[in-house]
């Protein structure tokens, strides 16, 4: 019997580091794993576990910075190189199936390609009536949709060479969905289902299997324009090629030194709490009926209150200095997070120009321009496909790579014009300077411009 439920051997290898910079990312994750990432002490006192983690603080850089690697990718807005034709308008509020536009559906894969390293996207083609035209289909708005999955969905895969070119033959999808409970239409359960896209004997066909990898139903033989397809349109991205391989995560240094900061900080906090209360230590003659007859309410430290001592004795509150060694280790964490791109915590030079940063930044933009490369191709193949199924020239839909403001200076700005004056560059040059600046909107063309220009009234 064939085993649709089986994992391939890399998501294997790879599965616990998704989850562990997926944990590092969100608020609590970490914590809330407990002993995963914070180990117990000898003891196992559990009661003490809970004072140790609680007191220890996790410093949410690897959030933080996945969220400014993805404002940075769209601090300028994607554009298409032309007008959509009216058949893919839906791309702009529909792209994915479930409302999700186009620009969207990027800013997700941006986001778990540098959590995970790795994304798919299915192009998938609703069912419409038998005899149904195109002009009807329009009018049902039936279209075609991308539907993205998380790598932890993409449970299998498999290549093949067919005339010594290497082609996706298979490929497995964990879905889960939610269902209503029989008897009770309130009530919902998740379900786990399985989707199959395979090339049997050179043609796509999809299959879906229930939780026990049992087959559901017929399977399915999904056409562009009457045609079947010889190829899976299922396309993987990751964080250095867009091979089915599983690729490294961009963001998991980070979260490896963010995790040993959350161990470090409650080693650091447990020190604190232990040696920040002085212990009052009394050098008496006194027996114990004596000290408690003079000392009624025992030893109570403060400034309201004393204790009483025969001639000779002695009190002294002792006070241990905390270990310095771990705070240190901590601050040597946060130095390494910074300069692998957690841009959020400064040690900053706050005079450090725009050119200094823009260098100490390089090697996170390096990444996160192939990472942006790598969506845009994806995502224009997924295009290509549904303009074929709607029978229209596919757009290209084009992405920034402009991830720091670069706004022109006021002698920057009259040198340009001063070259222009002069002859030495043309107007497109200055349209492309200022649109690179994010003076002029990337969106706009040369012809946009001149066009409202001369529309202008002179003053």
């Amino acid at each position: 019997m064939a085993n649709v439920k089986f994992i391939n051997a890399e998501y294997v290898a790879k599965a616990d580091n998704w989850n562990k910079t997926r944990l590092a990312c969100s608020a609590n994750g970490i914590k809330d794993a407990g002993v995963k990432f914070l180990p117990m002490a000898l003891d196992k006192d559990a009661d003490k576990y809970k004072s140790y983690k609680q007191r220890a603080l996790f410093l949410g850089v690897t959030g933080r910075t996945r969220a400014a690697l993805v404002g940075a990718a769209f601090r300028i807005d994607p554009t298409f190189s032309e007008d959509l034709p009216t058949q893919m308008e839906f791309v702009t509020n529909d792209f994915d199936g479930s409302g999700v536009s186009i620009d969207q559906v990027a800013k997700r894969m941006v986001s778990e390609i540098q959590t995970v390293g790795r994304n798919g996207l299915l192009v998938d083609f609703p069912l419409v009536p038998v005899g149904a035209s195109r002009e009807d289909e329009l009018k049902l708005g039936v279209h075609p949709f991308a539907a993205s999955y998380a790598a932890e969905s993409i449970i299998n895969w498999e290549e093949t060479k067919v005339n010594g070119k290497t082609q996706l033959s298979m490929v497995v999808l964990r879905e889960s969905t939610q269902e209503a409970r029989e008897g009770d239409e309130f009530e919902k359960e998740l379900v786990t289902r399985y989707r199959s896209l395979q090339l049997i004997d050179g043609l796509y066909v999809v299959r879906l299997w229930n939780s026990d990898g049992e087959l559901m139903e017929e399977p399915s033989e999904p056409k562009i324009r009457g045609q079947r397809l010889n190829y899976i349109p299922f396309y993987f991205t990751g964080s250095e090629d867009n091979k089915a391989s599983v690729d490294e995560i961009p963001l998991e240094p980070i979260a490896e030194i963010n995790i040993g900061h959350y161990r470090n900080s409650a080693d650091f906090e447990k020190n604190l709490y232990i040696h920040s209360g002085g212990t009052m230590v009394v050098m008496s003659s006194m027996d114990s009926a004596e000290w408690n007859e003079v000392n009624p309410n025992g030893v109570v430290v403060g400034a309201d209150s004393g204790i009483k001592l025969m001639q000779g004795d002695d009190a002294k509150l002792l006070q241990l200095e905390p270990a310095s060694a771990v705070n240190e280790a901590m601050i040597r964490k946060e130095e390494q997070m910074i300069s692998i791109g957690a841009r959020m915590i400064t040690s900053g030079n706050i005079n450090e120009t725009a050119e200094a940063a823009r260098i100490s930044a390089s090697s996170e933009t390096s990444t996160l321009s192939t990472i942006v490369g790598n969506i845009e191709e994806t995502l224009n193949r997924a295009l290509a496909v549904m303009a074929e199924a709607v029978g229209v020239d596919a757009p290209i839909y084009n992405m920034n790579r402009d991830f720091f403001d670069s706004k022109l200076t006021a002698q920057e700005f009259m040198a340009i014009n001063v070259m222009y004056d002069a002859g030495h560059i043309a107007g497109s040059d200055v349209k492309n300077v200022l649109r690179k600046s994010g003076i002029v909107g990337a969106e706009r063309t040369d012809k946009d411009i001149d066009d409202e220009n001369a529309s202008n009234s002179p003053l």
